[in-house]
């Protein structure tokens, strides 16, 4: 895993530090955009959420079929005590969940700000097991932070000091996508989501979907997430 922990980052493995960051640097609506606008997400779908850290976004889904995954066993103590029976909670990878029988034939397979945390095989990895655990037409859709040949010297710092050390490029993350079992995905870049000038790339890639294969986007969108 290609992460830093030490020095000031290491306080974010403690969940409720974690959170209360999360929330200073607006990740609450973050979360609410992309439930709205990417997600769609209806009453009895089956989702599995790899990397869900304390489970916060529980606090904003209708009622569904929840998985949530994640290697910090600190992490998934909370969620399961926070939200309970309203979810599975597996301490572990996105391979772990393959023998989870209530994360199969999953409609969604989501993660927000995980990939920039895992090396090129890592990556490669949770794609595959995004895709074996998605039923037909099922969909998979990451959120993450992206490098742009034209940036702001000030978001390409910031985004440097990420505790995820493999941020890609736009070309990077598609690639990525290309060299999945996913054959219809699109990548577009999505300014505005936090308090801070961060940038980031909406992957969105289906199981079986019809059309042309594959696809890909590179356009961009400034959005603006309610508060």
């Amino acid at each position: 895993m290609s992460q830093i922990n030490s020095g000031v980052r290491r306080v974010l493995a403690l969940p409720w530090l974690y959170s209360a960051f999360q929330d200073a640097v607006g990740a609450r609506r973050l979360r609410r955009w992309v439930l709205r606008e990417l997600w769609q997400v209806r009453p009895g779908m089956r989702l599995v959420d790899i990397g869900c850290g304390p489970g916060d976004i529980l606090d904003e889904l209708p009622e569904v079929e929840y998985v949530g995954v994640d290697i910090s066993e600190t992490y998934i103590a909370r969620a399961a005590r926070t939200h309970g029976p309203r979810g599975t909670f597996v301490a572990g990878t996105s391979t772990t969940l393959r023998n989870v029988s209530a994360a199969q034939q999953s409609d969604l397979v989501v993660c927000i700000g995980v990939l920039h945390h895992l090396n090129d095989t890592e990556l490669h990895q949770l794609l595959e097991d995004a895709y074996a655990l998605l039923k037909p037409g099922g969909r998979f859709i990451a959120l993450e932070p992206t490098y742009l040949r034209h940036q702001s010297a000030t978001a390409k710092w910031i985004m440097s000091r990420d505790r995820g050390q493999s941020i890609r490029s736009e070309a990077g993350w598609r690639s990525a996508l290309a060299l999945s079992s996913f054959k219809s995905y699109t990548a577009t870049v999505v300014t505005g989501l936090l308090r801070l000038p961060y940038t980031h790339i909406v992957l969105e890639a289906h199981v079986n979907r019809p059309g042309p294969s594959p696809s890909s986007t590179n356009s961009t969108c400034t959005p603006h997430p309610q508060r």
